[in-house]
């Protein structure tokens, strides 16, 4: 597992196939100098990626048991924050999202060396907040300060980049989207206290809301699907996170699950592993949390992250993503286009200071 944080690191964590036993530290990624807002594992390769207030995203390259991580390529053609990073599922491809509104496609070699921009992708009017790509066919989805989530389509080879879709149906940011892996739905996670579910067609077109999750009472930060069954997860900074089913349509959702219901435990971030037996979460404790999905419906059996192992901010995860916990700091207000809304203490709150 990995795990990003205001402390300017990110950290990669190994623990036992039960996730019964504490989880270890295995290694601490130096060399961002500002915020660490995003993770992202290569499907099959050794690497990992991470994205930075710094304005650069890095290629980090590890050994099998996760030690001797190595930056070996730093991307710095943003204009601004990189605050999502995500690999393609054929392992050629990575995006980043950037405050600077747009988001960036990268080829690079298999050691994770020579990255290169094939295309940068220019549509949303504010902030790209989260990128992810489809499973399997040649599509990104992206979500942003503007209130919107777009999906494009783009070439074998990185090139020919068209926006597709633009998804209305949020009236905040958009601060997360996720794939299922049968590639038949969208997950947009939001400011607006809710989390969307997308139908579209296999080239991205015709983008359909087929079911709208309420029940989160402030800010959604992060969504994930299950890799194998019709269930959600979502986190938000109101505590829990909530895993939701829905049928093969997308729609009769139902929250099944109701996890971390700590006023004290606010959530940044959620993962499932690629085996669909661990689900995480990242907070603003400085913690992540595993839980074994097995045993999700008695909501027991969870392990915390070494306190000695902490991020000294706290942050977010991935799977194979934590900041600094402070409920106050979510009462502030934040503008946008000249309008107040309501601040928050995810990894945007230093927007503030730069809008």
């Amino acid at each position: 597992m990995a795990t990003c944080s205001d402390d300017h690191t990110a950290k990669l964590w190994s623990f036992d196939p039960n996730g019964l036993r504490p989880t270890d530290c295995v290694a601490t990624l130096v060399g961002h100098t500002n915020h660490v807002v995003s993770v992202a594992f290569h499907p099959r390769g050794l690497l990992l990626a991470t994205g930075s207030v710094d304005g650069t995203a890095k290629l980090w390259s590890f050994a099998p048991n996760g030690s001797n991580a190595t930056c070996v390529a730093t991307l710095d053609e943003h204009g601004g924050h990189v605050l999502s990073v995500a690999f393609h599922q054929n392992g050629r491809f990575l995006a980043t999202g950037s405050m600077d509104g747009t988001a960036k496609l990268w080829s690079f070699a298999p050691n994770g060396s020579n990255a290169t921009c094939m295309e940068t992708l220019v549509g949303h009017t504010d902030s790209v907040l989260s990128v992810a790509f489809h499973p399997t066919e040649l599509l990104l989805a992206t979500g942003s300060f503007d209130d919107t989530a777009k999906l494009w389509s783009f070439a074998p080879n990185g090139s020919s980049v068209s926006c597709v879709a633009t998804l209305k149906g949020h009236t905040d940011y958009v601060s997360s989207v996720a794939f299922h892996q049968n590639g038949r739905f969208l997950a947009t996670g939001s400011h607006d206290h809710t989390a969307n579910l997308w139908r579209f067609e296999p080239d991205g077109s015709n983008a359909n809301r087929v079911a709208t999750l309420e029940g989160h009472k402030d800010i959604i930060e992060s969504v994930a699907f299950h890799p194998t069954e019709l269930l959600l997860a979502t986190g938000s900074i109101d505590g829990p996170v909530k895993l939701w089913s829905f049928d093969p349509n997308g729609s009769n959702t139902t929250c099944m699950a109701t996890l971390a219901e700590d006023e004290k435990i606010v959530i940044s971030s959620v993962a499932f592993h690629p085996n669909g037996r661990f689900l995480a979460a990242g907070s603003y404790n400085q913690t992540a949390q595993l839980w074994n999905c097995s045993l999700l419906r008695d909501r027991k059996q969870r392990e915390t992250l070494n306190e000695s192992d902490k991020h000294p901010g706290g942050g977010s995860i991935s799977r194979r993503k934590h900041k600094r916990s402070n409920r106050k700091r979510s009462k502030r207000l934040m503008k946008k286009n000249s309008r107040k809304k309501r601040g928050t203490i995810s990894k945007y709150r230093w927007f503030r200071n730069e809008r």
